[in-house]
Formats: C-alpha cells, sequence, structure tokens
C-alpha cells in the first residue's frame, strides 16, 4: 500500500491518495482531480471512495468534483453531514466563502471493505467536530487522524460544534495503540504512534 499526500490551499491541509495497484481511496477530498500533480499520480488508477475525516470546508471543499468525475461513494459521519450544506458549521464563512456540497455520503459505521482494501477500522474521535472519525488501515499499520490529532499537537476545539472535555475523551483512544502505526493528519507531517506517546503533551493529560 501506498500513502500519496497532497498538501493545498492556505491551511495546508492534506489530501492523501491510499494506493493499492491500480486501485485508490480518496481522504479528505480537499484537493481538484483535476489539478496536474493529482492527475500525474493517479492517472489510470480507479478511485473507489472517498472517506472524510470531518466536514470542514478545508477537507471537503472538492467533495463533489470527486464524486461527480469518479463515480465514487463517499463516506462521512453522520454527526458531521449537516456541515456539509451549512457554510457556518463548515467554517468556509469565516473566510469569505459560502461552500454548500451536494454530494450524498454513506454513513460510517466501524469497519469498511472496499475493492482490494480490507480492514478499514473507523474509529470515533468527537471534539474537533462531533463526526470526526480517524481511519485505520489495520494490517498496515497506517492511519489517518485528520483534526484530531497532529504530529505534536491536536486539533482545535473552539470552531463549531468543537468540544474540549470531548476531544480530550477521544485522544485517550491513542494511549493504547500499537507504537508502530504511522499517523497522517489532516495538517503537517506524519509521525508515529510511539513518538506522539512520548511528546505530544496533548497525549499526557
Amino acid at each position: 500500500m501506498d500513502v500519496i499526500v497532497f498538501p493545498y490551499g492556505p491551511l495546508g491541509s492534506n489530501m492523501y491518495a491510499v494506493k493499492s495497484g491500480e486501485h485508490a481511496i480518496i481522504i479528505d477530498p480537499s484537493v481538484s482531480p483535476e489539478f496536474p500533480l493529482v492527475r500525474s499520480k493517479l492517472m489510470n488508477i480507479s478511485i473507489d471512495a472517498i472517506i472524510l475525516t470531518h466536514a470542514h470546508y478545508d477537507h471537503c471543499a472538492c467533495l463533489d468534483e470527486w464524486v461527480s468525475s469518479t463515480g465514487a461513494k463517499a463516506y462521512l459521519s453522520d454527526a458531521d453531514k449537516e456541515f456539509l450544506t451549512d457554510a457556518t458549521l463548515n467554517c468556509s464563512r469565516g473566510f469569505g466563502e459560502s461552500m454548500k456540497l451536494s454530494s450524498d455520503t454513506c454513513d460510517l459505521g466501524e469497519s469498511l471493505v472496499v475493492s482490494v482494501f480490507s480492514s478499514i477500522k473507523i474509529i470515533k474521535t468527537p471534539g474537533h467536530t462531533p463526526g470526526s472519525v480517524c481511519i485505520l488501515f489495520e494490517e498496515d499499520k497506517v492511519m489517518f487522524t485528520g483534526d484530531t490529532l497532529f504530529e505534536g499537537s491536536v486539533g482545535r476545539s473552539d470552531l463549531p460544534g468543537g468540544d474540549t472535555r470531548t476531544l480530550l475523551s477521544s485522544l485517550k483512544i491513542f494511549k493504547d495503540m500499537d507504537d508502530d502505526i504511522t499517523i497522517y493528519p489532516g495538517h503537517g507531517g506524519s509521525s508515529k504512534i510511539d513518538i506522539e506517546k512520548r511528546y505530544n503533551p496533548y497525549l499526557s493529560l
């Protein structure tokens, strides 16, 4: 399995393509499928699903484009579904925009199987938003943490729908995870769970 990162935009959001052979899953569709780097990296690749860790605009702004161009199913926790059409909740209004997305999304349960991808575990980590999730590819020990856990930090809880106590409770989940899991957050660089356990001050609270 290969992970391709596409950082983009003024907030440096990370869109990821999880690729296995000729198949891929898009995580947090913040970059247009027509962007030249995306087209070159994913040429002749079947996009089998689109998964959102949460529904802030800087992580899902290009959702409609991806659904339209690929026909892939989109997955998002129902707890964040109303964010897609509410510019205040998805925070686009704060940046002078009014993002309203029209794509249908499927609710995320505890696990997901997509084409050649198996053992995808969906971990609910509310706090940054009510429907924030982490996406763990168990066999490969790779996890996409959205804006819940960053390298050395965590996501904000002061945005619409955020809750500090809930976020701190969600962070406890990481303390019991395998040390050798690689994390890919919604902003910034990748890290390892063992590094975050040792050096991320928020995991010691």
